[in-house]
Order: structure tokens, then C-alpha cells, then sequence
């Protein structure tokens, strides 16, 4: 209900009075966090996290049935919800045992206004306290809860500061969802540190007008979100200062590869596009590019505190920011962690400068009959280079390697666009050879944290 400023000040009093409230009702353990991105959401995020017990953040887009279903999972006898959720959870009450309580945040804060915050300050959290459950993206199979203790999302933010990409005076704009650790953590807590503003947009259809009103100097982004605001520029007719507010040093992008062309093309501009790599098991970045020393195709370099070792051929990594397991999990948790080393399921190499390359997902390679391996994501960055797809996936079915392309600004017959596969196939080894090609008039399917929706094939 219109634009207020939140200081650093005020965030600190009220998050000692919620505390005070949540802690007088005996409120503790696992408490789930759902709503829109607002100051509400990370208020009662940080409230709980330092104080009061584990706060899980659950997906803003799950449905109701879908909410219940991971408040009866993760065992949690608290939903805290943000205002604009009201309707969702009066329909959600009726699926939720009676035992759970739910509370709306900014009523919270209403009620807990004239605490002092004694009682909160008194709480003691240590290092191996689970403090924070995110739940993967769940892009090839059931989603897991991914536990945090105290010391792995200090290790990760801390880590994240040796960056030097914040200074005082910055300001990020934020617009990834808050249930994700990386906008999470990168976007909030990375910049609590730094003390630096951060800004959250009405909404992603007013993005440019975000940008125009708040002027930011930094924004944490997936690589659609960078191909959406090129193509806003480009209609807008304005110069890129002005489209970007002025003030615009750099893009951070991750969740997701990010072409070479695009990061070129805002290089062009002036604009820095710094690609990093995080998983949430790792709190959750593992290494970035550097401004001073950006690499275009790689991650950039391991994060001080973090240890990546190539296994296999498989990205591994050691550090203090790694998860301490899944929820209620333990195979799983086995599993992922072995030898003293967290197992990324990521492919990928070093090269001699110490760059980190990734190269695709382990579990979307490409088993053919005659034993060879086949990277689908090798084969993407190949149509996006010579094709100049909108969107590609490549996957198997029946026996075939696939490719299902989609153009967004032209339009291709299907013998064309065999054409300029058959074209790419010939540099290729014949068993990479894409056998069948699929044209969707819609843009593909992917979560919300902008990764392709794999396991509908």
C-alpha cells in the first residue's frame, strides 16, 4: 500500500518485539514462512532464524493442498503468512490439523509494538543449531528440505563478503523469490552485512518502473530475467541509463547457465553480468566471477572458505557452508555427502587459472544404447550459439536424442528449423547427432527459480 522505508534501526527493534511475541505464545521449532517478497516475509525469516527456532520457507506459487502437505512434512505447529495471502489461508485452515497455529505477520508486528525485546535477547543459537530448511526446486524429482545450521548461512554470507561487490551506499533491487536461498541469502542477509538498501518492486510486470524509482546499483538475477529486460530495452527506445535507473553496476546471475551472447551484449551496453554457481546445500554459492577478473563461460572462482574438488568428473565441494543433511532423509543425505565431500551432481572442470566451469547436470546425461555419454546441456549451448533459440531442452525418447526449440522473435517452419539442426549435427560426432526436432509455440516449462522443468519428459 504505497512505497515506505524501512532503517536497519527499525528492522532490529521490531524483529527483538516479534521476538518477544512469538517466544511469550511459546512459539518454537519449525516454523513456516509463506507469502509474497515484502519486508514482512524477511522480518519474521530473520526473527526466527536468530532466536526462535528453524524457519522454513515454503513456495510462494504451492498450492494450499500443496502448503498443508509440507507443514504436516516438516512437522511445524506455526504458518506465519504475509498479509496479501489472507484468502489462501482461510482455504488452507481446513486442511491443516488443528494443532497448527497461523498467524499473519503484519498482525504480529501490530501486537508486538511496545516490547522491549527482553526475552529475545536472552536466546542463545549455536553454530550447529538448524536454524533454516529450503526446499530444492524440485526440477527432476520430489523435493527435498535442505537443512541449515546456524553456522552454514553465517559461512555462506560471510563468504559472499570477501566478494568486496557491495559497498556502502549501494542499493540492490530485489526480485527473485525469498524462498530461495539464493535471494535469500545473497539478497538479504549478504546485504544486512554490508548494510546496503534493498528494494523489493510492487511486482515483475513493473520492473522498469522499479528500476526508474529506485535506481539501483546491483541486482540478483537468473539468466531469463536478463533476456526479458534486453528485450524491454530494445522496445523501450531509451538509452540503457536511463531504462536501468543510472545508477546500474552490475547484473549477479545464477540458477541457471547463462549464454555467452547475452552477457556480451550487456558487456556492450556497460554492464557488467557476473555469472556465479551455487547449489542450495552449499548456503548456497560455491564460487563467481570476480568484477576485476570476470571470465565469460565460466563461474569464476571457488569462494574463499569453500573447497571444490573435481571427482569423476562430478563437482564437489568442502566447507563450512555446507548443509548439515535433508530433512527426515538420511539415505538421501548419505548419499549427497561422502568422504568428508557434498556431492553437487554437477558436472564440470577447473582449468589452469583455477576458473570453475560447469558443464551439465549428472543426472540429465544422456546414456545411449552403445554406452557413450551424452551432455543435454552441451548440446543447448550449441543451438542457442548456432540456431539462435529462444529456448531449447534436449533430452532422450525412444532411443532418440530430441531437441525441442522455441523462437520467440521469428518464426520457422519445421523443415527450416531441421535444416539448421541437420547444419549443427555436422560438426558434431555422429552419436550427438539430434535425431528429432520439436518446435513449441510457447515458451518452456521451468520453475520458479527459472531452471527447465526436466522431469515432465
Amino acid at each position: 500500500e504505497g512505497n515506505y522505508r524501512i532503517s536497519y534501526q527499525t528492522l532490529r527493534t521490531q524483529a527483538y518485539a516479534l521476538g518477544d511475541l512469538l517466544l511469550e505464545r511459546s512459539y518454537s521449532g519449525r516454523i513456516c514462512l509463506w507469502g509474497n517478497d515484502c519486508y514482512q516475509w524477511v522480518l519474521a525469516h530473520l526473527t526466527v532464524v536468530c532466536g526462535i527456532g528453524t524457519a522454513v520457507a515454503l513456495d510462494k506459487n504451492y498450492t494450499v493442498s500443496q502448503v498443508a502437505e509440507h507443514i504436516c512434512r516438516c512437522k511445524s505447529s506455526l504458518l506465519l503468512y504475509t498479509k496479501s495471502f489472507e484468502a489462501k489461508v482461510q482455504e488452507l485452515k481446513s486442511l491443516i490439523p488443528e494443532t497448527v497455529s497461523v498467524e499473519c505477520i503484519d498482525d504480529l508486528m501490530l501486537q508486538s509494538v511496545g516490547k522491549n525485546g527482553q526475552l529475545y535477547a536472552q536466546r542463545q543459537v549455536n553454530d550447529d543449531d538448524i536454524v533454516a530448511i529450503f526446499f530444492t526446486s524440485g526440477t527432476t524429482a520430489r523435493d527435498k528440505g535442505v537443512m541449515l545450521s546456524q553456522y552454514n548461512l553465517r559461512s555462506g554470507a560471510c563468504a559472499c563478503m570477501t566478494l568486496h561487490t557491495e559497498t556502502y551506499g549501494d542499493s540492490l533491487l530485489s526480485v527473485l523469490p525469498l524462498h530461495h536461498s539464493y535471494s535469500c541469502i545473497c539478497g538479504i542477509y549478504v546485504q544486512i552485512l554490508f548494510r546496503v538498501s534493498v528494494y523489493f518492486p510492487e511486482n515483475l510486470r513493473k520492473l522498469p518502473k522499479s528500476f526508474q524509482m529506485y535506481k539501483p546499483t546491483k541486482v540478483l538475477v537468473v539468466p531469463q530475467i536478463l533476456e526479458s529486460l534486453l528485450k524491454l530495452l530494445r522496445f523501450s527506445k531509451q538509452t540503457p541509463k536511463t531504462f536501468f535507473g543510472g545508477n546500474i553496476k552490475w547484473f549477479v546471475t545464477g540458477g541457471a547457465p547463462c549464454r555467452r551472447e547475452l552477457i556480451e551484449a550487456y558487456n556492450a551496453l556497460g554492464i557488467q553480468v557476473l555469472e556465479g554457481y551455487g547449489i542450495t546445500e552449499c548456503a548456497p554459492v560455491i564460487s563467481v566471477n570476480w568484477f576485476l577478473m570476470p571470465r565469460i563461460g565460466s563461474v569464476g572462482f571457488p569462494l574463499c572458505s569453500v573447497q571444490v574438488q573435481i571427482i569423476d568428473g562430478e563437482i564437489c565441494v568442502r566447507g563450512s557452508n555446507v548443509f548439515s543433511g535433508y530433512l527426515d532423509d538420511p539415505d538421501a543425505t548419505a548419499q549427497a555427502k561422502q568422504n568428508g565431500w557434498f556431492h553437487t551432481g554437477d558436472l564440470g572442470y577447473i582449468d589452469a587459472d583455477g576458473y570453475l566451469y560447469v558443464s551439465g547436470r549428472k543426472k540429465n546425461l544422456i546414456i545411449l544404447d552403445n554406452g557413450e555419454n551424452v551432455s543435454p546441456e552441451e548440446l543447448e549451448a550449441l543451438i542457442y550459439e548456432h540456431i539462435g533459440a529462444s529456448e531449447c531442452m534436449v533430452y532422450k525418447r525412444n532411443r532418440r536424442i530430441v531437441a525441442e526449440l522455441y523462437f520467440a522473435e521469428k518464426t520457422l517452419t519445421q523443415e527450416e528449423a531441421e535444416l539448421l539442426v541437420r547444419k549443427m549435427n555436422g560438426y558434431l560426432p555422429m552419436y550427438k547427432h539430434i535425431q528429432e526436432v520439436l518446435l513449441s509455440t510457447n515458451p518452456l516449462p521451468r520453475n520458479s527459480n527459472g531452471k527447465l522443468l526436466r522431469n515432465r519428459k
